[in-house]
């Protein structure tokens, strides 16, 4: 397209000229036009999914008072203007593979007719352009955030991104070799799909699981009596996937807080074939995720227990994080636990021009960067077939938590975060009682963490409790790591604590405010409740909440 002769509605300056990113570059004078074609290029191969981009000429880049990169309209005078137009097409048609067609836009100066801006607009192909420069052969460019380079390591990703090669997963790696296969791992695995052959079969390069699914393994060229495995059965059924792809291994992190600021945290890292590495995280997030006490609901519909996640919509979130993940990446997946939430991240965006919108609504269409591990996730019973995982996602987290999960997505990452079941704040301060003589006494307990005195002293306001007294303090934080044989040391200190002022006769009612194990809420409960009322308080959203009250003969709620 030439240069518009009809007065054209004008463009938002105040946008444009802000900063340039991954669809926008400005150039002032245009020195070298071999750079405007370059960054068309890679606008137009768009690996980032961004739907194209635009060059704008006679933009000046300056700083402002602030120190940030601004750009300042100068435009481009008649004589340059006809000069740049010319040489960009001619460049785009006769040394771009496959040829580039550009729309071109020009806007006149305001307070300068004689000078103008000159606009390049592509939008994105569904091929892969290279540009071809006499001594310097034919490259491809790519646009990663604002910057224009060649695609070099990126190659591989682009030409799949077109699909001018086959998926990454579908190919081989340079160093695969058969060896590299854990032969119990394929056992284990493959033994659920109830197949007609032997195992052993599916390790020869003829024979498929299904007939659209690629072998496990394959011959390289020239090699037909040779085998190598391909990228996906190596990750499915590798002995150490992670030494082929530096970022096949997952880290789980857990939080004793609502934030990355919390004293206490710990941090695994998870290494397997993935089928293992996702059952491994799995395993270890059902230790925290837990119970709460709904107190909305009557306590005698014995409903008031109330998981706080679904295992099936956590499940599915950590399977997508593998199967969908951006294997090029060095970057591991990982997953995040606190209090309110976990968070489970994979390098990745979203593949192939996805929707963000239908995605978070669960109405995208599949689309599948990793086809044929995706395919041995659902057969293998891992994943929902069809594409289905986000709505499950959905729907079983809105089921339980009460709000949908939220989706954060860039180019390079995708996160979920699925929320908690979090108790209504309703009824959540002590309950009065009659006036009766003796104080109230506050007892804090810490099994496996720090003490808690810190955060009980921040809620006693909301809780209305006025001037109480502790009276014990337990801290025991190394409980986790502890053998089972101290167990019952540290029951027995604790009873002892408790007893000593449980049997005073100078208090008259009790606050437990307890954190730690299941295994010795009983205890406590057995222990001051035929004595003395005793009011119980869980830890929410950075402070703790009332729950109910023992007062030796029923629980009031």
């Amino acid at each position: 397209m030439g240069t518009a002769k009809k007065k054209i509605k004008p463009i938002d300056w105040n946008l444009e000229l802000q900063r340039e990113n991954v669809r926008v570059e400005w150039k002032e004078n245009v020195a070298d036009e071999r750079g405007v074609v370059k960054t068309l290029c890679a606008f137009a191969n768009d690996i980032q999914q961004v739907g194209g981009g635009r060059v704008i000429c006679g933009l000046r880049e300056e700083k402002n008072e602030a120190g940030e990169i601004t750009a300042r309209v100068v435009g481009l005078d008649e004589k340059r203007f006809k000069e740049i137009e010319n040489k960009v097409q001619d460049i785009c048609h006769r040394f771009v593979e496959p040829p580039l067609t550009p729309e071109i836009r020009d806007y006149p100066v305001e307070g300068d007719s004689s000078r103008r801006i000159l606009i390049f607009e592509i939008l994105a192909s569904s091929q892969a352009h290279r540009y071809r420069i006499k001594g310097q052969g034919a490259q491809y460019y790519v646009r990663v955030n604002d910057k224009t380079r060649s695609a070099d390591g990126l190659i591989s990703r682009l030409l799949e991104q077109k699909k001018i090669w086959p998926p990454y997963l579908d190919q081989t790696h340079p160093e695969g070799a058969i060896d590299d296969i854990d032969r119990f791992a394929l056992r284990e695995f493959l033994g659920k799909m109830d197949l007609p052959l032997p195992l052993e079969r599916y390790l020869d390069a003829d024979t498929r699981l299904r007939g659209d699914v690629p072998s496990l393994v394959t011959s390289p060229p020239g090699r037909a009596d040779h085998y190598v495995p391909r990228n996906f059965a190596l990750l499915l059924f590798g002995r150490e996937p992670h030494l082929f792809f530096r970022g096949a291994y997952g880290i789980l992190s857990i939080y004793q807080g609502n934030d990355k600021a919390s004293d206490r945290s710990r941090r695994y890292e998870i290494f397997g074939p993935i089928p293992q590495l996702i059952r491994s995280i799995v395993d270890k997030l059902q230790l925290h995720m837990g119970i709460d006490i709904d107190k909305t609901v009557d306590m005698l519909t014995g409903t008031q227990n109330r998981t706080r996640y679904s295992t099936r919509a956590i499940r599915e979130s950590v399977v997508n994080a593998f199967v969908h993940r951006d294997y090029h990446s060095h970057e591991p997946a990982r997953v995040v636990v606190f209090n309110d939430r976990i968070e489970i991240t994979n390098p990745g965006g979203l593949y192939n021009g996805i929707d963000v919108e239908k995605i978070k609504t669960g109405e995208a269409h599949p689309s599948w960067r990793n086809p044929s591990l995706a395919w041995f996730m659902v057969a293998l019973g891992f994943a929902e077939n069809d594409g289905q995982g986000i709505k499950t996602i959905l729907k079983a987290t809105q089921k339980i938590a009460g709000i949908l999960p939220e989706f954060k997505i860039s180019a390079d990452w995708f996160t979920i975060v699925i929320p908690a079941f979090v108790q209504k704040e309703m009824c959540r301060t002590a309950p009065s009682i009659e006036k009766e003589s003796g104080r109230e006494g506050l007892i804090l307990v810490s099994i496996g963490g720090d003490s808690i005195e810190k955060q009980v002293k921040k809620s006693l306001h909301s809780l209305e409790l006025k001037n109480p007294e502790i009276v014990v303090n337990f801290v025991y934080p190394d409980y986790v790591d502890a053998p089972s044989e101290n167990w019952e040391k540290i029951a027995e200190k604790l009873k002892k604590d408790i007893q000593q002022v449980v049997d005073s006769p100078d208090y008259r009612r009790f606050h437990l405010f307890y954190r730690g194990p299941g295994v010795f809420a009983p205890l406590l409960g057995a222990l001051i409740g035929p004595a003395k009322r005793l009011a119980l308080y869980t830890y929410e959203n950075g402070r703790y909440f009332y729950t109910y009250t023992i007062d030796r003969k029923f629980l009031k709620g």
